[in-house]
């Protein structure tokens, strides 16, 4: 009684593919091909509807997810074993594969008998796998333990520290989950709630502050207000005023402020205050503000007058009563939209912290440019904003229509009824008339610096797009057909019998192999698969070892990043550190040469050290074949970061650049 045959699915959305691979199994005795797929969608269909016994799926497909793929072939046909071909071996993408349920994992252009050995693995329940790939997934495995490791210590690191610093603040102060639920407080909370601290944890926050001034529930005034509120230095942060109620059901005013943990961390600390004393206090404030010489106008985000002084109503000659309600155009008819708006954090037009502005910093940091450079293209980008506690110039209007120059001076604050921008202002009609500003020119220098900026966006951002669709071009296109071609190599060889033409189509076939093992290369050139699925300093590795193999310069990777940057930055490292590299590559003569990546202030700073010849970087940059020079230091600073290159004939050459975290840009995701 002869055994049933093997039937077989082929999905691949590459006809020439499709057609080799049915002509291999069509060309066995034991297997029967039971139907092709052109995408995902089909593959699921036909395993769901013919239970084949094996289906052959390429890796890459459009429209689809290729592990969901996987499961869900597992879930409508759980006896369908699925071998996935791939277009270059990535320890990475087979992980992850593997893990949604594939049982092999083989490169395409494999030996058709390679192939045909991994399907009958495939029908017995047998795992098949290279080697090397192999070796490299176990270590893809390791460094994913070891990350995990590390973070769950420094989660429980982090929480002990947390309790520390908690006990050590005299005021009540609260550390919310991802939940909103409370997971931490300390000894002040209770004296000044009553409750025990078994009552409160795990609890909202409104059992102990249900609502704001306002009547809104505190909970979710805290994650509105902190969602909206431009970042500080350590972060937005929401301020109002509540009514806190004890456990004996007694209330009181509240003052609550509320913070995002830093450092990525989830969760929310809020600090209590009670404020019953302040409230008194109101008073005497209200009487100092009308006091003031200087006219204050408070304008809420929309530029709506919420508030004025009386020093207000003589400078511009209208009653408070006119003003309330009406825009600061009234007052101010040629101010800047940022007078009072507050960019939303990480939205194209709000202003990048450059790594110099940091108060913190108690020193000069020899790492860095000098804050002369960064304030200089603050300067230049024109009035993307209007920095608080700056004044500037503006035309004032009186109510009788007569214009005249006016000092404002702005602040912020954050109030129950959510941001408000403080306008402190002041007659400058005899100051102006003792000087003169080039006001145009300095105008049309900062609309040229900020276009400048947006020209160096599109062209970065248009540069990676073009390198992702020429990347899944060659993928989708040339290396199927050249696979595919090397599988109809190996069916010819079976019916050769002469021994010339043998030896005709080993080279034929080994051209082929070299053309394909380059189309991979350009793939990996483009977007290299590591830098997706196993992070920056996995791809960065992969360059530098092949950098090795090809040139014998040895490496150092030393990796000091705590975590994982977003996607967009690792794009943006990877390719000015690629650039260095190149250069290292091309011109330095070098034997040895330093990839360091360092977290520095809220950005990621990366240094990258050669033993070459070195240069003078003022004459390289004007030669032909070092425009990438040019090129790392314009995507650096397009995101807030700058780039810097020290480099002397027979000292070497050192390139180091810092970008911000989250860098910001489209494009390059």
């Amino acid at each position: 009684m002869t055994e049933p045959s093997t039937r077989v699915v082929i999905a691949d959305d590459d006809r020439e593919m499709r057609d080799a691979l049915a002509d291999l199994i069509a060309s066995q005795p034991g297997l029967e091909l039971a139907g092709e797929a052109v995408s995902h969608d089909d593959a699921i269909r036909l395993a769901a509807r013919d239970h084949p016994r094996v289906l052959v799926l390429d890796a890459r497909m459009p429209d689809g997810e290729t592990a969901a793929t996987i499961r869900s072939i597992q879930d409508r046909s759980p006896n369908t074993a699925v071998l996935v071909l791939s277009a270059y071996e990535d320890p990475g993408n087979a992980v992850e594969l593997l893990s949604a349920g594939a049982t092999g994992y083989l490169v395409k252009g494999a030996a058709d008998s390679e192939i045909l050995e991994a399907i009958a693995r495939a029908a017995r329940g047998q795992v098949s796998i290279s080697l090397p790939l192999a070796k490299e997934c176990l270590a893809v495995l390791r460094r994913n333990l070891e990350t995990e490791r590390r973070a769950s210590a420094a989660t429980l690191q982090s929480a002990n520290v947390l309790r520390q610093l908690l006990d050590r603040i005299r005021a009540a102060a609260i550390l919310l989950g991802a939940n909103g639920a409370i997971e931490m407080i300390n000894a002040p909370v209770l004296h000044m709630f009553g409750y025990p601290r078994t009552d409160l944890i795990g609890e909202p926050i409104t059992k102990l502050v249900p609502v704001s001034r306002l009547g809104e529930p505190v909970d979710e005034l805290i994650y509105r207000l902190l969602s909206r509120e431009p970042p500080g230095e350590l972060g937005p942060e929401a301020q109002f005023t509540g009514t806190g109620r004890r456990r004996d059901g007694s209330t009181f005013p509240v003052q609550v402020s509320a913070s995002l943990m830093p450092h990525g961390q989830r969760g929310v600390a809020v600090v209590l205050r009670d404020i019953s004393d302040i409230n008194r206090a109101e008073t005497r404030y209200q009487a100092l503000f009308e006091a003031l010489p200087d006219a204050l106008v408070v304008v809420d985000g929309n530029g709506r007058i919420t508030l004025v002084n009386a020093a207000a109503e003589r400078l511009f000659g209208y009653p408070r009563e006119e003003l309330l309600e009406r825009t600061v155009d009234t007052l101010l008819p040629e101010h800047p939209v940022t007078l009072y708006r507050t960019e939303e954090p990480g939205s194209p037009d709000a202003p990048h912290a450059a790594p110099d502005a940091n108060p913190r910093d108690s020193g000069p940091n020899p790492r860095r440019p000098s804050a002369a450079g960064s304030k200089r293209e603050n300067e230049m980008n024109g009035k993307s904003a209007v920095e608080p506690d700056k004044s500037i110039e503006l035309i004032g209007r009186k109510r009788d229509g007569t214009d005249f120059p006016v000092a404002v001076t702005v602040g912020r604050m954050l109030t129950d009824e959510g941001p408000r921008t403080v306008l402190s202002m002041r007659d400058m009609t005899e100051a102006a008339s003792s000087r003169q500003a080039p006001e145009h020119s300095i105008e049309m220098l900062r609309a040229a610096g900020v276009e400048h900026r947006n020209v160096l966006v599109d062209l970065v951002g248009a540069h990676e797009r073009e390198r992702q669709r020429i990347a899944a071009g060659i993928h989708d296109d040339s290396l199927q057909v050249i696979t595919a071609a090397a599988l109809r190599m190996q069916q010819l060889r079976r019916r050769l019998r002469d021994p010339d033409d043998l030896k005709v189509l080993a080279k034929v076939e080994e051209t082929i192999r070299l053309a394909a093992d380059r189309l991979r290369r350009m793939i990996f050139d483009f977007r290299p698969p590591a830098l997706e699925h196993e992070g920056l300093v996995a791809a960065l590795k992969v360059y530098l070892e092949q950098l090795h193999n090809e040139t014998k310069i040895s490496y150092e990777l030393d990796n000091r990043l705590e975590s994982e940057p977003p996607m967009q930055t690792r794009v943006l490292i990877y390719r000015i550190a690629q650039d260095a590299l190149m250069n290292v590559r091309l011109h330095s003569r070098a034997s040895n040469v330093t990839v360091r990546l360092s977290e520095v202030d809220t950005g990621i700073l990366t240094e990258i050290i050669d033993n070459g010849v070195g240069y003078n970087p003022m004459e390289a940059e004007a030669e032909p074949g070092h425009l990438g020079l040019t090129l790392m230091r314009d995507r650096a600073e397009i995101v807030g970061g700058w780039c810097r290159i020290e480099s002397a004939p027979g000292a070497g050459t050192t390139v180091e650049f810092w970008v911000p975290r989250e860098v910001g840009m489209t494009g390059t995701g």
